[in-house]
Parts: C-alpha cells; sequence; structure tokens
C-alpha cells in the first residue's frame, strides 16, 4: 500500500476511535443495531427483486397459445389483440396498436424489421389497402368483420421505417367486437 494511502486510513481510524470514546456510546451496541437495519432493509429489497421477476415472467407469452397467434395488449382499448406470423418481429413487428370503439377506428403501427419479400404488395400511396387482413370477432368468436388494412402513413419499405395502418368499422360491428387478429394476407 502506498504510504499516503496507508497514513489516511490510520488517521481515519484514530478519528473514529476519538469519536466513540468522546460519546461514551457503546460502538457494539450501534454497530449491532445498524446492522439490524441493513439486514431488514436487504430482505425487503430481496423481496420487491423476486416479485418484480416473478411479474416479468407473468407478462411473458404462453407457449399454450397456437404457433400461428400471438396475443397482444393495448392501454386504449379493451378488446383482445391477436397478431399472425409475419407481425411478430420478422419482416414485421405490430409496435403499437389501438382500438376506438366509440368511433369504430383500428389504428397499428407496423415497424419494418427486414426487406420485405412481397414488396410489390405493398402501395407507396395513402389510402390504400396493404396486405394485413384484419378480423375483428364478437364475444362468441363469430367474425363481425374482416378487410384489409390501408396505408394511412409511410411509403418507404426500408427497415427501421414505421408504416401507420388502418381500418374503420360502423358502430354497431364496434360495439360487438372482443377480439381483434391482424394476419399477412398472401
Amino acid at each position: 500500500m502506498k504510504p499516503a494511502i496507508l497514513f489516511v486510513v490510520l488517521l481515519f481510524a484514530v478519528i473514529l476511535n476519538q469519536l466513540f470514546n468522546r460519546t461514551g456510546a457503546d460502538p457494539d451496541a450501534d454497530l449491532v443495531t445498524r446492522l439490524a437495519q441493513l439486514e431488514a432493509r436487504t430482505e425487503l429489497l430481496t423481496k420487491r427483486l423476486a416479485d418484480l421477476e416473478q411479474a416479468a415472467q407473468a407478462a411473458v407469452p404462453s407457449t399454450n397459445q397456437p404457433a400461428t397467434t400471438t396475443a397482444a395488449t393495448s392501454k386504449d382499448s379493451a378488446v383482445d389483440w391477436r397478431l399472425g406470423a409475419g407481425l411478430q418481429g420478422d419482416p414485421l413487428r405490430v409496435a403499437a396498436q389501438t382500438f376506438d370503439q366509440r368511433r369504430g377506428r383500428i389504428e397499428v403501427l407496423l415497424e419494418i424489421k427486414a426487406p420485405l419479400p412481397d414488396a410489390d404488395a405493398w402501395p407507396r400511396q395513402p389510402g390504400l389497402q396493404v396486405p394485413v387482413i384484419m378480423i375483428a370477432r364478437d364475444s362468441s368468436g363469430a367474425v363481425a368483420a374482416e378487410q384489409a388494412l390501408t396505408l394511412i402513413r409511410g411509403a418507404s419499405q426500408e427497415p427501421g421505417v414505421y408504416l401507420h395502418l388502418g381500418a374503420e368499422l360502423s358502430e354497431q360491428t364496434a360495439d360487438r367486437v372482443q377480439v381483434i387478429e391482424l394476419h399477412r394476407s398472401r
């Protein structure tokens, strides 16, 4: 150890020793109390960490679901979302989805993760249909509506770009919708 560091450590030890001797308090009692407080705090933090890990594991999609769809959630809607293969990360990933049940408006933000193999099927002009099919189901599982989504915004098809897609349902249909499925059309 360098002499300067050794000197500082010894000086610190002497100062601590004098502080304990001046106060007349039992240093062992204070140390035991502080140690008990630290142990209690460590237990509390360990419990919180275990709760967070358990919640994170519960949020992972179940492997018991069919391989063709994956459940997705949206803060803004009370419907269940199901995403078909090809919309779960390669070449496309649904970054966000909303359903305004009052207006019957469905909007999807789609991220292009890899070059599209069927790039010619994707329009570059807003208002045209894209090869993504939306199937809306009611509480019995019956199809309430089935239609292609339309391009709202996003003309580029380069990886890393987002496409804003949408669809509109009638009020009567929107009121019945419980599940929205999104699939790539072939």
